[in-house]
């Protein structure tokens, strides 16, 4: 077969003529223009974005995984907070809001665009008596003032005598209160306080350690925040 032999110099223009290209290497993105033959993708590798746009075709996704359902009307988690108190605090006297912390916990409401976030807030409470018939409970509230001092209200109260208390013994109350109907995207602070019930005589103690009791069941708050989907 015969050989042709060109004179090509740089900045030849034209067309070239058909030929087999099978065996052409070295080619890079300046050398090509215009749009791609129909052509098999399958060994293609190491796309990124960038070099994807448009719109994917129809695909079944049955293969996919990691991918998390969210369906209408349910709740999706999206805070859990606590707090716990290991300082013991004594009374002598009968109340309903006995402040047995200076620690609060806080938590803020999403924009609740498809409904109320759902609050559900777990108590816990211990204490000693040095006298027979006493008796201590659980009084959580929740407020939108960081020191309860307005827009507060009642959480959960177990009352007086949730749990008795006798001479020397140690004893633990908890409680369990549901929350909707918030404001949106606001700011709320909750506290637990000590009910307490000393009839006649005798001291209270409250966040009482039982010989190796955790801070948290001393005195523990824990607030799990549920947005609606």
């Amino acid at each position: 077969m015969a050989l042709i032999k060109t004179n090509l110099t740089h900045g030849t223009t034209g067309n070239l003529p058909a030929v087999n290209g099978s065996a052409v290497t070295n080619l890079t993105s300046g050398n090509l223009s215009g749009n791609l033959p129909a052509l098999n993708g399958s060994a293609l590798t190491a796309l990124t974005s960038a070099n994807l746009t448009g719109n994917l075709p129809a695909i079944s996704g049955a293969s996919l995984t990691g991918l998390r359902l969210v369906t209408d009307n349910h709740y999706t988690l999206v805070n859990a907070i606590d707090y716990h108190e290991t300082d013991a605090y004594t009374t002598t006297s009968s109340t309903n809001q006995f402040t047995c912390t200076d620690q609060s916990l806080t938590f803020t409401t999403t924009a609740q665009t498809n409904g109320a976030d759902l609050i559900l807030i777990h108590g816990s409470l211990s204490a000693n008596s040095d006298a027979n018939d006493n008796g201590f409970g659980i009084f959580m509230v929740h407020s939108t003032s960081s020191d309860f001092s307005s827009g507060t209200s009642t959480t959960l109260q177990t009352g007086r005598y949730g749990e008795a208390l006798m001479t020397g013994e140690y004893s633990n109350t908890t409680g369990f209160a549901k929350l909707t109907g918030l404001s949106n995207s606001t700011q709320y602070y909750v506290r637990m306080f000590a009910m307490i019930q000393r009839p006649s005589n005798g001291t209270v103690t409250i966040n009482q350690d039982g010989y190796a009791t955790s801070g948290s069941v001393r005195h523990g708050v824990v607030v799990q925040q549920y947005m609606k989907n």
